[in-house]
């Protein structure tokens, strides 16, 4: 390209450094030439286009008014020869930040989707009572009581506690073994408690595992009893004593 002043040549700013103090422009020019030049008194920024001189000098920033004064009118000659349009200052400003600003828009709007998302998921009454669901205490009383709990068997078993009070099994509940008798206690059925089998039920707690505790009586089945029922030999309600 050529101006008034002689000869020139378009390029676009690369790489702006600091040098010695001073500001260093890196400028591909058109034919792929790559010059680095004294910054101009007025400023650039990366990508923005140039024009330099044959003495060396950046001239302009293609389609800115905001020229040198010794180049204010080659400037503003070649600018209206390209009908180039001058973009805003603080478009310039933008551009050098644009892709930090997109990605805090990413930020805040995941922010914004994870609360919109955890106001829907979360019940309204979490944390009234600390971590925990107000509402979760009357849910659990409105569900039907399976449990009779151990009070309600042993005031109408009263003979079969005595027995379990002198064996090892005076502290496990009668529920543990026998299942969940709250309509039996409530008298909301006629049906007796089905009599579990022995030999099923009493191996569920007394084959030997190795996590056991040691002081469960542990037993290798096959070397014990290979068969029968357990009650054969021992008390459901007292084992232990014979």
């Amino acid at each position: 390209m050529e101006d008034e002043r002689g000869l020139s040549a378009e390029g676009a700013v690369v790489e702006i450094l600091e040098r010695g103090g001073e500001r260093i422009a890196r400028i591909v020019l058109d034919p792929g030439t790559v010059i680095e030049l004294p910054a101009p008194p007025f400023d650039i920024h990366l990508g923005d286009r140039v024009l330099v001189d044959a003495s060396l000098r950046i001239e302009r920033v293609q389609g800115r008014p905001e020229l040198t004064p010794h180049v204010t009118r080659t400037g503003a000659s070649a600018a209206r020869r390209s009908g180039a349009t001058a973009p805003s200052s603080g478009r310039l400003a933008f551009r050098d930040y644009e892709h930090v600003l997109r990605m805090a828009g990413l930020f805040v709007l995941a922010i914004a989707a994870f609360l919109v998302w955890r106001s829907w998921m979360v019940p309204r009454d979490f944390g009234v009572y600390g971590h925990f669901r107000a509402g979760a205490i009357a849910d659990a009383a409105s569900r039907p009581l399976h449990f009779a709990g151990q009070a309600s068997c042993v005031g109408c078993h009263d003979e079969v506690q005595a027995v379990r009070a002198t064996g090892r099994h005076a502290a496990v509940a009668c529920e543990a073994c026998h299942g969940p008798l709250g309509q039996h206690a409530g008298g909301e059925t006629d049906v007796a408690p089905v009599r579990p089998s022995p030999r099923a039920l009493c191996l569920t707690c007394h084959t030997a595992l190795q996590g056991r505790p040691k002081a469960m009586p542990q037993i290798v089945v096959k070397d014990h009893s290979e068969a029968g029922p357990c009650t054969e030999c021992h008390k459901a309600h007292a084992p232990g004593i014979s």
